[in-house]
């Protein structure tokens, strides 16, 4: 069993349409144009097989206005009545035996039972019915944006999100390390915690990633005002010294600064929030002044792949981005 690379060819990418109108309020119209931005980004043509997008909708009245906006894209729609477009940490996860995929299902509680979502728990068992793959069930808390992996082994995380207790009491790292292991994790990095006021408590996602088997890439402070510029700082050097250990390569990007919802609140903007797709990497943007910065170099990191930018303050409003809305069905 493996879990492939993000950017290991897909068959395909699952995502939801916007529609929690209690919870994104004035928001949920612009972020819909961001998320439709997305979707047409991620099926960008290229060298690799164009993207197919797979795409919850709760109704048909829905999935008619969806196809009208992204006019003659791959898309096969679903409906189901899910809680809200959080794909990455609500629906199953895939990884590959010889030459069949299985779908894991994991235990998934609102993210230590903040936002508790109709339907919510049962998306990834219908993600997996849909997808039409072998079901495997685990009976922990768990979410998808809560590690990432290089395909071969090493996988990264928080201490944060994992270790706290509104996830699985008592679960001590030995113990989920032992679980990851049977998941064909063979090194597991611990960053202590993630950004300031992301209600995930941590995930890496936001913080830290594989670009490829042997670069990791993070934020640095954008400058000596940056609000996150402490843990920053303190995760370019837990990082540093593991990738120093397993002879990795870390790289770092200026983080976007300050960015405030309009009640004057922090944000937990990120750049690595991007996704792969198998011809472009979609780059959430904040209106800041790093964001054509972040679009050039993580360009020089992805050299056969389109790095696309996109405005992405809208969907952050509601708890996430790219990558937290995106879920990635290998070949």
């Amino acid at each position: 069993m493996i879990f492939p690379a993000e950017w290991s060819p897909h068959k395909a990418t699952w995502t939801a349409w916007p529609d929690l109108p209690d919870a994104w309020l004035e928001n949920q119209e612009p972020a819909r144009k961001e998320w439709l931005a997305l979707c047409g980004a991620i099926c960008m043509t290229g060298v690799q097989a164009q993207e197919e997008l797979k795409i919850f909708v709760k109704s048909k009245e829905e999935q008619k206005r969806v196809e009208n906006e992204l006019g003659n894209l791959p898309i096969k729609f679903y409906t189901f009545d899910y809680g809200d477009v959080w794909l990455r940490d609500t629906g199953c996860i895939f990884s590959k035996t010889k030459n069949h995929l299985e779908g894991h299902v994991f235990r998934f509680n609102g993210w230590g039972e903040k936002y508790i979502l109709a339907r919510d728990v049962e998306l990834s068992r219908e993600m997996a019915l849909k997808a039409r793959v072998e079901k495997i069930e685990h009976q922990f808390v768990f979410e998808g944006g809560a590690v990432d992996h290089n395909g071969k082994g090493l996988w990264i995380t928080t201490e944060q999100c994992l270790l706290n207790e509104n996830r699985n009491p008592g679960m001590t790292k030995v113990q989920y390390e032992r679980a990851f292991h049977k998941l064909g994790a063979e090194k597991i990095c611990w960053i202590t915690e993630g950004l300031l006021n992301d209600h995930t408590d941590g995930h890496v996602d936001n913080i830290l990633r594989f670009v490829n088997e042997e670069t990791l890439l993070c934020m640095e402070p954008c400058g000596s005002t940056d609000p996150q510029a402490e843990i920053l700082n303190k995760i370019k050097d837990e990082a540093q010294v593991w990738a120093s250990e397993n002879n990795l390569k870390l790289l770092t990007l200026r983080s976007p600064g300050e960015v405030l919802s309009s009640e004057g609140d922090l944000m937990p903007s990120s750049y690595m929030n991007f996704y792969i797709a198998n011809n472009s990497v979609v780059l959430p943007l904040y209106g800041t002044k790093q964001d054509e910065q972040a679009i050039e170099d993580l360009q020089k990191i992805f050299k056969t792949k389109k790095v696309v930018g996109l405005p992405s303050r809208h969907l952050l409003t509601g708890g996430g981005s790219f990558h937290c809305m995106t879920q990635q069905e290998p070949v």
